[in-house]
């Protein structure tokens, strides 16, 4: 079926040293693992300093002040593939460490929702990450702002940073369409409800007009991108993935099956890049909570099938792979019984809302962990001073204007990003690995019920892995 239709470990502090030490004592592995020089036990430490240097006192991370941050994914990719793309951001050398530099393919897997917290935990007991720990290199690295799906999902498939790309956000103001857009199901708020939008020629205006798949392809290089049946064919993915093939899958085991085949097949041999998408973990966080046995159960089955069917065909391959494992985000526990409705708070807040094309109140856009008012101009100042009175010590209330002179969205934000921003934005607060959330009741469409959320700048939401890992004979 195919795609068609060891040098001594490094000691490092918290949670991660347990990995590194449960290791050491293990007996050898039995896998098999062809490539020469490929096996360095490494837990990429620079990583781990950088990340500590960019996380404030408050807990709370810069993202761009750590140099490891997802958004240099596609350089990494395309240099591995032996390409000179001149992407921006790129990663540091030692976020593949020993490892060989040039490769003929590349598979990246976005688990989303893996943390790095999960990571941490999964690492010492599941066998598909140890394998990472063993044979591999693992660096920690920051996820973008605002840690949302929409803004990775389209940072990985254009090769764009949110701060160009734009799309940063679930739910955001879209200033083409007049309206609040949702650009990963492609659709628009009308009141109380989302209707479906007609898909535009391509390249849809909506969204970058490069994607990465067409600048590989531009350099010769073949790509799939690999989704989920129910949105493989969407005009978000048909937008985003241009110049892949999409094939779209049922469940883990089912793709895992179609990766290793592919490995295997001289008549429908594996794309130069593959990037498979994987979404059961963060669904499982955002019903039961991060951490919860069944989102560790979700996690191991998602680590079974890919160490049972995919694993084994790398390392039987003679094609020189490299692997990466990532993340978009993490996740905070939340209270669905705690959310603060800023309508409800504040009644009064509907008047200070800019109107959509049909001249009715915009809602916020983001989530309840990164909020994002459309307030008319000269009512931002009462807007701020009303929100941060009632809202202290429940979040933070600041123009967007500050934090984009933060550098959160990075260094440069493009006006396509700085136009669907809003004015105003609400970074709820956060204790450990629990958080609070502000929403937006409307008319009962908003009340929340997730135990598990992302969004802002807390550790828990912000860190994430990448995992490396060699495969091929010489």
């Amino acid at each position: 079926m195919g795609l068609h239709q060891r040098p001594p470990a490094h000691a490092v502090s918290g949670p991660m040293s347990e990995i590194v030490s449960l290791h050491l004592g293990m007996p050898p592995s039995t896998f098999p693992w062809p490539l020469e020089g490929s096996n360095a036990t490494m837990i990429n430490e620079d990583s781990l300093r950088a990340f500590a240097a960019a996380r404030g006192r408050d807990d709370r991370v810069h993202p761009r002040r750590t140099p490891y941050n997802f958004a240099g994914i596609p350089s990494l990719v395309g240099a591995s593939l032996g390409l000179e793309l001149e992407l921006a951001p790129t990663l540091p050398e030692a976020a593949l460490g020993p490892l060989p530099r040039r490769y003929d393919r590349v598979i990246t897997l976005l688990v989303d929702g893996l943390g790095w917290t999960s990571f941490e935990a999964a690492g010492a007991a599941l066998p598909f990450f140890r394998r990472f720990v063993e044979r591999g290199v693992c660096s920690q690295l920051s996820a973008q702002f605002p840690s949302t799906t929409a803004a990775h999902v389209t940072t990985l498939h254009t090769g764009e940073p949110v701060e160009r790309s734009g799309v940063f956000e679930w739910v955001y103001y879209e200033p083409q369409l007049e309206r609040l857009f949702l650009p990963l199901v492609y659709a628009s708020v009308e009141g109380s409800e989302t209707a479906p939008l007609a898909a535009a020629p391509e390249p849809n205006p909506l969204f970058p007009a490069r994607t990465f798949y067409t600048l590989l392809a531009e350099h010769g290089r073949s790509s799939a991108c690999l989704q989920r049946d129910r949105y493989v064919d969407s005009p978000f993915s048909r937008s985003v993935c241009r110049g892949a093939r999409r094939v779209g899958y049922a469940d883990v085991p089912e793709v895992a099956r179609r990766l290793a085949e592919a490995t295997r097949s001289s008549k429908d041999p594996s794309p130069d890049y593959a990037c498979l998408y994987l979404d059961d973990l963060d669904g499982a966080g955002h019903r039961h909570g991060p951490g919860s046995p069944e989102h560790t159960e979700v996690l191991g089955h998602i680590a079974s099938a890919l160490e049972s069917e995919l694993l084994p065909a790398l390392a039987r391959s003679k094609a020189r792979t490299l692997v990466l494992v990532t993340a978009d985000h993490g996740q905070l526990r939340v209270d669905p019984e705690r959310t603060i409705y800023l309508d409800q708070l504040l009644p009064q807040c509907r008047e200070w809302m800019r109107r959509d094309g049909r001249g009715r109140p915009l809602r916020p856009g983001g989530s309840p962990r990164d909020l994002f008012l459309y307030v008319e101009e000269h009512r931002v100042d009462e807007a701020l001073g009303a929100l941060q009175a009632a809202l202290d010590g429940r979040a933070e209330v600041l123009r967007t204007s500050e934090l984009v002179a933060r550098g959160v969205f990075g260094p440069r934000p493009s006006p396509r990003l700085l136009e669907r921003l809003g004015e105003i934005a609400v970074l709820p607060a956060h204790r450990g690995d629990a958080g609070e959330m502000i929403g937006w009741w409307g008319e009962g469409e908003g009340q929340q019920h997730k135990r598990g959320h992302h969004g802002g700048l807390a550790s828990a939401e912000m860190a994430i892995p990448l995992l490396a890992m060699a495969f091929g004979r010489d």
